[in-house]
């Protein structure tokens, strides 16, 4: 196991991938210390095989589809990403993507979920009418 030192007096990005992405944030405690974000990124739709074996669409557009692009057939009917691919699967259907907060302290999680990650106004209350 490594430890790493992170700098506790700055929120800061300090792990991104293409599904994951880590960050600190200060805490004010006696000592110098910080909790941790974890922000799951959103994934690419599924595609839909029954309708790429319709519309006959070949391997190599199937990323351009799931990145939203949608297809025009040889015959030039344009079809939408949307009718092509499913959403992606969500851990909790009532979130946009899964974040993860580790603090490490007793602050009620349910305040700190919604000033953490951001929410608007809606996703807030999504988040706790499915709580209820």
């Amino acid at each position: 196991m490594d430890f790493i030192p992170v700098d506790t007096t700055l929120r800061k990005v300090i792990y991104d991938d293409r599904s994951l992405t880590v960050e600190t944030v200060p805490l004010d405690h006696r000592v110098p210390c910080c909790g941790f974000l974890f922000r799951e990124k959103p994934t690419l739709p599924h595609i839909r095989r029954d309708m790429i074996d319709f519309y006959e669409i070949p391997v190599s557009q199937i990323n351009n589809i799931k990145a939203g692009l949608g297809w025009t057939s040889p015959e030039g009917e344009f079809v939408p990403s949307s009718r092509l691919t499913t959403p992606a699967d969500a851990l909790f259907p009532f979130l946009p993507w899964t974040i993860v907060i580790y603090f490490g302290c007793f602050l009620w999680w349910g305040i700190v979920y919604w000033l953490m990650a951001g929410l608007d106004r809606e996703e807030g209350d999504r988040f706790f009418s499915a709580l209820i």
